[in-house]
């Protein structure tokens, strides 16, 4: 096992066993790097596509949420905070988030939108996973 493979199982499984979460082993190994914003490649500025049933259903995509996963939870037990993270994030150009909500299971959502939304907000300050070390105050809906 390699030396950043054992990283991952330190980081990652005693997370994902308090939180009930499960990981093959592939997508412990390939956590990717969150990029972060103005990158030479800006894929955090370019519309994301769709994906089709058939492609959220193939083993690349599969594959790909367990990751969106795994990079969630590893970045929520390394600094201790992080609610959802999106595919561009990790690199990817297709409609995918992972969510990790505190006394809830993760969840990849694909071509994810919203529906309904309540008309009461809030603010908190929050962050970005590609902004690091940035706050701000931000508006959210109490529901969605």
């Amino acid at each position: 096992m390699c030396v950043s493979t054992m990283k991952a199982l330190v980081f990652l499984v005693p997370f994902a066993l308090f939180f009930g979460a499960s990981f093959s082993s592939e997508a412990l190994r390939s956590v990717p790097r969150i990029r972060q914003a103005g990158e030479d490649d800006n894929i955090l500025r370019k519309a994301c596509r769709e994906l089709t049933l058939d492609e959220i259903k193939s083993p690349e995509i599969q594959a790909a949420g367990r990751i969106a996963q795994a990079a969630i939870l590893d970045h929520r037990y390394r600094k201790g905070f992080g609610r959802g993270i999106a595919a561009p994030q990790l690199g990817f150009d297709f409609r995918m988030l992972a969510l990790n909500i505190p006394g809830m299971d993760t969840i990849t959502m694909y071509n994810p939108v919203i529906e309904e939304r309540s008309n009461s907000t809030f603010l908190m300050w929050g962050g970005c996973m590609s902004f690091p070390d940035k706050m701000a105050l931000v508006r959210r809906y109490t529901s969605v």
